[in-house]
């Protein structure tokens, strides 16, 4: 069975429930270098505390260790990421975006690769782009 998603998971999980490594480790009666090196991929837990962290995140196990569909996942961080965006966007201007859009081809394949990238790399890619424009608006 393929865990890699398990420490990006519970990472994910940690922080949305608002823990500190310190806290959840405490919860679980280990150490906080432990909780670190699940989140790291260094170690797994054993099969009790992975029921454990399923229960205080009140998740299932398989959504915990990356075996569920990760969709909604990927969702919910794509809209935790853009929805200040989105609710900021008149329905004029929504309109506006997806014309340039349908209009320039080109963008539309860069757009779809955006899309694939994780939330982490996507920010990456916006703090260059808002730098670019800066220094565009400067001449």
């Amino acid at each position: 069975m393929v865990l890699y998603q398990f420490p990006h998971n519970l990472k994910h999980y940690r922080q949305k429930h608002q823990f500190t490594q310190q806290q959840l480790a405490d919860l679980l009666k280990v150490s906080r270098s432990v909780v670190a090196k699940w989140e790291n991929g260094h170690v797994l837990p054993d099969l009790l505390t992975a029921l454990k962290l399923s229960n205080i995140f009140q998740i299932t196990l398989d959504t915990l260790i990356g075996v569920a569909p990760e969709t909604t996942f990927v969702l919910s961080d794509y809209q935790a990421h853009y929805q200040e965006t989105i609710n900021n966007l008149d329905e004029s201007s929504l309109h506006q975006l997806i014309d340039f859009i349908i209009k320039n081809k080109h963008l539309q394949t860069q757009l779809d690769l955006y899309r694939t990238l994780p939330v982490k790399q996507q920010k990456t890619i916006d703090r260059f782009l808002q730098v670019a424009m800066d220094e565009l608006k400067k001449y």
